[in-house]
């Protein structure tokens, strides 16, 4: 029995009753657990994310994802949202965008439709705003090909759409193939200088890509990541950043799970932001991640009767 609310003793006439009419042993009752801090299943749980930033406070970098209506791999930012000093919040509406120091296009199940839903909906002109105001920009995966010149889908992979212009905030266009990569990488700044975090002078990053697209960068565009891809010799260049170290995209998700990365690119933005620096020390994602697991793993553990469990491993009864 999972996430079960109230007394406990309570249910127990319940346990005799299944076990009599199953004639099985029950293997415990698991409490419901408050704030495991454990990744949600799917992306319902960001109507309950809608947290409306303190706009006022000279410490917080404000964050809005924009609730894109097929946002996927909602969990690229769930190390962030967990950072003192960093509020990260959700909206479909541009108005709740405006006073945001950070704006992010996040990953996207169906980018061209993605793409003109933004535009139909008021989000391009509140784009442009926030990029001619100076404040940063980061597209990742979806969110980045939407950033450049056009989008094309010749063997109509995500609809029956072949072309769509961009955002036009850089110059590159995207090619929709037929084969989707999925691969873990590793990334560095192409050009370190580019981004000038505290303290880092070349911070890596651990991710993976999920992506159909291929993208070709103009002549004058900048890559922002030297990445590696697991098992491959040769490293190749990934996403793009403007001139002004203001606009980032890439394919790269998880790009805040490696602490020295996440504090390089928050420093960087606190910065652009004119934001006081943060006095707590950024926790390492993946330690965090796993303390989490293992909380919930003892959760069950102390509520499970485990002696039969490890007997039923063993064949026994």
């Amino acid at each position: 029995m999972n996430k079960f609310r109230g007394d406990v003793s309570l249910f127990a006439p319940g346990i005799g009753y299944l076990e009599a009419r199953l004639s099985q042993t029950c293997l415990g009752v698991i409490p419901y657990l408050y704030n495991h801090g454990i990744d949600d299943e799917d992306s319902v749980s960001l109507e309950r994310r809608g947290i409306r930033p303190p706009f006022d406070r000279p410490d917080c970098l404000c964050v809005c994802v924009v609730g894109l209506p097929y946002l996927s791999n909602f969990t690229d930012f769930t190390a962030l949202e967990n950072v003192p000093g960093v509020v990260v919040y959700y909206t479909r509406r541009p108005e709740e965008a405006r006073a945001a120091d950070l704006l992010i296009l996040p990953g996207s199940k169906n980018t061209i439709l993605d793409l003109l839903w933004l535009r139909k909906n008021g989000w391009e002109a509140r784009i442009e705003s926030h990029v001619a105001a100076g404040k940063p920009l980061l597209g990742i995966c979806g969110g980045f090909q939407m950033l450049g010149r056009e989008i094309r889908d010749p063997y109509h992979t995500e609809s029956n759409i072949e072309f769509v212009c961009g955002l036009n905030l850089m110059d590159f266009t995207t090619v929709l193939e037929r084969e989707k990569v999925t691969r873990q990488a590793t990334a560095r700044f192409a050009q370190p200088h580019f981004v000038d975090g505290p303290d880092q002078s070349d911070p890596s990053f651990t991710g993976y890509e999920i992506h159909l697209g291929e993208t070709l960068l103009g002549d004058e565009t900048q890559p922002l990541f030297q990445l590696q891809r697991l098992g491959d010799d040769i490293s190749h260049y990934d996403g793009a950043i403007s001139a002004d170290g203001r606009v980032l995209g890439t394919y790269l998700h998880g790009l805040f799970d490696s602490r020295d990365g996440l504090e390089t690119l928050l420093g960087n933005w606190r910065k652009i932001c004119g934001k006081q620096e943060s006095i707590s020390a950024v926790i390492d994602p993946l330690v965090e991640r796993e303390r989490r697991y293992d909380a919930l793993a003892e959760h069950y553990r102390n509520n499970l009767k485990m002696d039969v469990i490890w007997r039923a491993l063993d064949g026994q009864r």
